[in-house]
């Protein structure tokens, strides 16, 4: 009996932290959607790939 209740208050402690990290990766979204210097950063790296992959084609 005592297994059966170790490996359910595993299973408890597994999800809460399962569902920590769904909220952390929730937090860190949001974070980078509010900055605008994020976007800016990541726009300038897309631009910078399109024009290598750009001047690679041709």
């Amino acid at each position: 009996m005592s297994v059966a209740r170790g490996l359910m208050n595993r299973t408890e402690l597994s999800s809460w932290w399962v569902a920590e990290e769904l909220v952390a990766a929730a937090d860190w979204w949001t974070e980078i959607n509010e900055s605008t210097r994020w976007q800016d950063g990541i726009f300038y790296f897309l631009c910078a790939a399109y024009a290598l992959v750009s001047s690679v084609a041709l």
